[in-house]
C-alpha cells in the first residue's frame, strides 16, 4: 500500500503557504515532495488565506472516523451505541465560527459536539460555551453532550480546563487526553482502532504493529483502506513516516 501521499509529505505549514500547489501528489513547486521535519525554510504565508483557523488534517481524520464509525464512537463516549446523522455548524447559525474542527452528530434525543485538538486553543471553552447556547436555540429539548479530544500530550492547563465562566455565567463540558487512556479501548471497535497509537501505551510502535494485524482481519476492503490510511496519518503525530512505512504494507 502505498501512503506517501497520505502521508505527512505535507506539514501544517503547507496548508497556508503561497506555494501550496492544492495537489494531491504534489506538495509544491519548490518541495514536491515535501520537507523533512516540522518546519520548512521557504515558507510564505499565503495573504489571501483566513490566518484563524488552520486545516488540520489529524482532525480532519478523526472526523472522519467519527462520522463514519459513529456507533464505535457512542460506544467509546457514550458507554451505548447510538445512530447518528451529521450535523453541520450553518444548520444552527448563519455564522458558524471555527469550524474545520469540529463535529455534529444527531440522533433521535441527542446530539454530540466534538472538538478535536493537537495544540490546546485558548479559546475552545468559550466556543464550546458559545455553541452550546446556538445549540439550545436550534432544538431546546436534546440533551446535548460536548467533548474536546486532545490527541497529543500537552503540558498546558487548557487540556485540564473543562468549563467556560463569566460572571454568572457557566458551561461545563467534557475532557478526553488520549494519552491517559489504555490503547484496549481502542481495540473494541474498527472504527477506534487508528486512535490505538496515540493512547497510554509508550511503545508506539508495538502499538502500531498490533493495529496493523487487526486490521488486516477486517473482511470488507474499502474499509481496510480507510482504517489502514486514517491509523498511517494519525501515527505520524508519534511516529516518522519511515518506520510508520515499515509496518503498514
Amino acid at each position: 500500500m502505498k501512503l506517501n501521499f497520505l502521508l505527512e509529505m505535507k506539514i501544517l505549514q503547507c496548508y497556508h503557504c503561497l506555494y501550496y500547489a492544492y495537489q494531491r501528489h504534489l506538495v509544491c513547486a519548490v518541495h514536491p515532495d515535501g520537507v523533512d521535519g516540522d518546519s520548512c525554510h521557504d515558507f510564505q504565508e499565503d495573504p489571501d488565506k483566513v490566518p484563524t483557523e488552520i486545516f488540520n488534517p489529524f482532525a480532519q481524520v478523526c472526523k472522519f472516523l467519527a462520522t463514519n464509525y459513529s456507533r464505535d464512537f457512542a460506544q467509546w463516549l457514550l458507554g451505548k451505541p447510538r445512530d447518528f446523522q451529521v450535523l453541520k455548524p450553518e444548520d444552527i447559525s448563519l455564522e458558524p465560527i471555527r469550524t474545520k474542527n469540529l463535529l455534529f452528530l444527531e440522533s433521535d434525543d441527542l446530539i454530540l459536539h466534538l472538538e478535536f485538538q493537537t495544540n490546546p486553543e485558548p479559546d475552545i471553552p468559550f466556543i464550546i460555551m458559545d455553541y452550546r447556547l446556538r445549540l439550545y436555540q436550534y432544538n431546546p429539548d436534546k440533551l446535548v453532550q460536548q467533548m474536546v479530544i486532545y490527541l497529543t500530550p500537552s503540558d498546558s492547563e487548557l487540556v485540564y480546563r473543562d468549563y467556560f465562566s463569566l460572571e454568572t455565567t457557566y458551561c461545563k463540558y467534557h475532557i478526553v487526553r488520549l494519552w491517559e487512556i489504555s490503547p484496549n479501548q481502542f481495540f473494541q471497535a474498527n472504527g477506534l482502532l487508528p486512535l490505538a497509537v496515540l493512547s497510554q501505551e509508550t511503545d508506539s510502535i508495538e502499538i502500531l504493529k498490533k493495529v496493523n494485524k487487526q486490521i488486516k482481519t477486517v473482511s470488507n476492503e474499502a474499509e481496510k483502506r480507510e482504517l489502514f490510511t486514517s491509523t498511517a496519518i494519525l501515527a505520524n503525530l508519534v511516529l516518522d513516516n519511515e518506520k510508520i512505512q515499515e509496518i503498514i504494507l
